[in-house]
């Protein structure tokens, strides 16, 4: 009935129908769980209940999605599931453990379009990326889990994939294609686990998603209707190619004839990443930036004096009432920290600014916005930075050379 309305209703009458695009049916259930969700009691700084949209129930769709898999019984029919799901797709708002802060509107500085060259916003969108991945990392984990605890594991075949890649060079699009960028658009992932199989491996053969519909029917040996443009990836002739005619631009009907992405595309993406946050678990992606080696320490211990600021100078938080009632059980956390530093009429600007939660200094990277006798500021905290009720949110301006500095002014955060 759901899809039945989508099909005969005007567009603009479509607004408020449940979401049809997630899974394959049990719309309304889905639709009346997530209103049962929302919220009675509102957390100071999140988005009130009236206001929760779709992308803030993308990590709660996927756990409802897997809560649904069960055991199968003697005789039943193999269940096909499926979800298509948002992440780590944009707007990012998620933390690994699932927890979100902010919505895509209101949380972290304006993406250019194209990438303009400042290194800041460019570690920034990497960072907020990555800790949105590591949420989808985390879903899947889960998945693999819940399929091992139903015993449906080693009988399944298992297809994870994405339908594009995301850049972000200096210069470049986003989105829109260019020979600067195909490697980072044309690149993504595609995972595959075959009924019993027990060893993985890595296939650099390039392929097309329009390949994954023939390829599992080819798994599962059915049938495949005869207008079919893809071909399975495990048949012997499967054609091989080194160019992809694809759309230039995604808002119209140009298309650009680009390389196949290689092993050496790939490697070079993941290098990029690593000049910037090193290796390691998710906290290494907190230290950006000079002086990595101080994240996560307390400021008393960092070394040079600490001083208090000159009459004249204020931090204001755009969200200042969530750090004084933070909720540590609730999917809310003001992990973005973001505000306005102001000096004196005729004072300069300090050229770098550092964040601390809790008298410990989680950032020295973060992305500045100059505009007079003001500087705005943005900058990500994980998790262990903050306690359940009044947080502290101090500005740390160093004295003298950043590189070694000679004292830190601090700020206080209100």
């Amino acid at each position: 009935s759901v899809v039945y309305l989508y099909l005969t209703l005007p567009p603009e009458w479509r607004t408020d129908l449940p979401d049809i695009t997630q899974n394959w049916g049990d719309f309304k259930r889905g639709d009346a769980e997530e209103a049962d969700e929302k919220p009675t009691k509102q957390t100071p700084g999140a988005l009130p209940p009236e206001k929760i949209g779709f992308h803030y129930h993308r990590v709660r769709l996927f756990e409802r999605f897997v809560n649904r898999i069960k055991p199968m019984h003697s005789g039943q029919k193999p269940p096909f599931y499926f979800i298509h799901i948002l992440l780590p797709h944009v707007p990012f708002i998620f933390l690994p453990s699932g927890k979100y802060y902010g919505s895509d509107r209101s949380v972290g500085p304006n993406f250019p379009y194209p990438w303009n060259h400042d290194p800041r916003l460019l570690a920034d969108h990497y960072q907020r990326h990555l800790l949105q991945l590591a949420t989808a990392d985390r879903l899947l984990g889960s998945l693999l889990d819940k399929l091992q605890e139903t015993g449906l594991y080693d009988q399944s075949v298992v297809i994870v994939m994405a339908d594009h890649g995301l850049s972000s060079k200096p210069g470049e699009p986003r989105r829109n294609i260019t020979m600067g960028n195909y490697g980072d658009l044309l690149s993504m992932p595609l995972l595959i686990k075959l009924p019993g199989q027990k060893q993985g491996k890595i296939i650099d053969k390039p392929v097309k998603t329009i390949d994954i519909y023939p390829t599992l029917a080819d798994i599962l040996k059915i049938p495949v209707p005869a207008k079919n443009h893809g071909k399975s990836m495990f048949a012997p002739d499967y054609p091989g190619f080194t160019q992809l005619v694809v759309h230039a631009d995604k808002h119209s009907n140009k298309t650009g004839t680009y390389p196949v992405v290689t092993r050496e595309n790939l490697m070079r993406q993941v290098s990029d990443k690593i000049s910037i946050f090193g290796e390691g678990d998710t906290m290494s992606l907190f230290r950006i930036g000079p002086h990595k080696e101080w994240i996560g320490k307390p400021v008393a211990q960092l070394g040079p004096a600490v001083q208090p600021a000159s009459s004249g100078w204020s931090a204001s938080l755009d969200n200042a009432e969530a750090y004084r009632h933070v909720d540590l059980n609730s999917r809310y956390l003001p992990a973005m920290v973001q505000g306005t530093l102001s000096v004196k009429p005729g004072e300069a600007l300090p050229t770098e600014v550092w964040v601390a939660v809790n008298q410990t200094l989680w950032a020295t990277y973060p992305v500045l916005e100059k505009s007079g006798n003001r500087l705005k500021f943005y900058a990500m905290a994980p998790e262990e930075a903050f306690k359940s009720g009044q947080n502290q949110v101090q500005l740390l301006v160093p004295v003298g050379n950043p590189a070694a500095p000679q004292a830190l002014v601090v700020i206080e955060g209100k």
